[in-house]
């Protein structure tokens, strides 16, 4: 789960990496009004296909900022 809080409106990206640095999904890519928002990683890839357990990177883009985190999928 990705957690952010908006202070203005902006355009917001949020991509799934593996730790190879491929894309696995893009969960977000529209412009978001401020406020506090969350996303979900599923286990799914945009193919909509299982992906395994292990460790990805969320990297999220808006206002000009880019911030990566570390996340563990677990099944």
């Amino acid at each position: 789960m990705v957690h952010t809080q908006l202070l203005t409106i902006t355009r917001v990206t949020l991509e799934i990496y593996d730790v190879r640095g491929r894309l696995v999904r893009v969960l977000v890519n529209k412009t978001k009004s401020a406020g506090a928002y969350e996303s979900i990683l599923a286990g799914h890839n945009q193919a909509g296909q299982a992906v395994p357990s292990g460790v990805y990177f969320a990297t999220m883009r808006f206002g000009g900022a880019v911030r990566t985190r570390k996340i563990v999928l677990i099944r």
